[in-house]
């Protein structure tokens, strides 16, 4: 059979087995990691007919079309297979990664969870009570048919949108999948589930205010983001007056600190998963598939390497993605909190800010970088 005498399965992958660092750059994964994934998976993947294919094979195919963002037509010649083949397997197989990556990898923190992010935060980025770094994404589409506007966003391509909440690791602990990319009025987190269980106080967050470090000073645990969000209580974001006073510069240059977490969880996620670096030539209902799935995955990849000692990812400006800046379609209608809670919000920014200039809450290096002038992006 052609597919055994030239497809990659049985050729180039069995050859580079043997290759640990063609194998990652080839997977996006170590051999280590890939063989456990084949196991998770290989009881939903495994099929009677004689003549189906295996479940490595099945994985493997996916990975590569999620790596590389060719159009389905590549892979299939690649692997010697049908185009309409691998768009069903890429579309079962992402659905079995959810399946058996999300209840793992993606899970719904609890108090301790977040608790655990605070002092991750505090203690990688100098940032207190910081829970993790809100943004959003739009993955990009090609056109669907018969949708309209639905998809079309501001930036001037179809889309639909990624929001996520990354931890200080770089890792995705909140996810919402699937907003029109049009939607730029509607105020997408107000509309989406992270938002409305933020607004009921359902996300499992600490009820009470927090010490921060070495102060009596108090403050409930946050969320960091950019100034497209509106300030609460639980969503910081920066001053956006340009006369600001010496501590409202400090404080924002160590919010954007802790911000380029998500920004880098996003810039990762895209660099190692291609296919967020073109546009998806599917069905929307399989692109909300294809996202899901590779979240998972990049949780997945993420807490494996960590746990076995890889070397963590850089905070380079490589890995920054700058896909989402000034994104309008994520403002919050002015509903979304009480007037009472953004005086709060207020207030609770300047505690932060006071305390960022004072003996217990400074880093050496904060003053030259605000002098410097480069922390708004750097």
């Amino acid at each position: 059979m052609r597919r055994i005498q030239l497809g990659d399965y049985n050729n180039l992958f069995q050859e580079i087995k043997n290759d640990p660092q063609l194998f990652y750059r080839y997977t996006r994964m170590t051999l280590v990691h890939f063989q456990k994934l084949v196991q998770m998976t290989k009881p939903y993947l495994t099929k009677k007919s004689p003549r189906a294919l295996v479940p490595e094979l099945r994985l493997l195919i996916t990975l590569r079309y999620l790596a590389t963002g060719d159009l389905p037509i590549t892979i299939a010649l690649a692997f010697r297979v049908g185009e309409s083949t691998v768009r069903e397997v890429v579309k079962e197989v992402c659905h079995v990664l959810y399946k058996v990556l999300d209840p793992l990898y993606l899970s719904s923190p609890t108090e301790e969870d977040w608790r655990k992010y605070a002092h991750g935060y505090w203690n990688r980025w100098n940032i207190p009570n910081c829970v993790g770094s809100v943004d959003g994404k739009h993955v990009r589409l090609r056109c669907p048919p018969r949708s309209g506007s639905l998809y079309f966003n501001y930036k001037k391509f179809y889309s639909i949108v990624l929001l996520a909440v990354a931890d200080h690791l770089y890792r995705f602990v909140l996810v919402d999948i699937g907003a029109y990319g049009g939607n730029s009025d509607g105020g997408i987190f107000n509309d989406c589930n992270i938002g409305t269980n933020l607004s009921n106080n359902t996300l499992n967050l600490p009820n009470e205010q927090i010490n921060l470090p070495n102060s009596n000073l108090k403050t409930y645990t946050y969320f960091v983001a950019d100034d497209a969000f509106k300030l609460s209580k639980r969503i910081m974001k920066p001053y956006s007056s340009k006369n600001l006073m010496y501590k409202q510069r400090i404080f924002n240059y160590r919010l954007s600190r802790a911000r380029r977490t998500v920004e880098s969880a996003f810039g990762i996620f895209s660099n190692k998963w291609r296919i967020f670096h073109t546009a998806i030539s599917m069905l929307p209902e399989t692109a909300d598939l294809i996202v899901t799935a590779s979240v998972c995955l990049h949780n997945y990849v993420l807490k494996e390497e960590q746990q076995n000692g890889h070397k963590m990812y850089s905070q380079e400006p490589s890995f920054k993605d700058n896909t989402n800046e000034s994104s309008p379609w994520i403002n919050i209608p002015s509903n979304f909190e009480e007037d009472n809670d953004v005086r709060y919000a207020e207030n609770q920014r300047n505690t932060l800010s006071n305390y960022f200039i004072s003996e217990a809450g400074k880093v050496e290096w904060q003053h030259d970088y605000v002098q410097r002038g480069v922390y708004a992006d750097e």
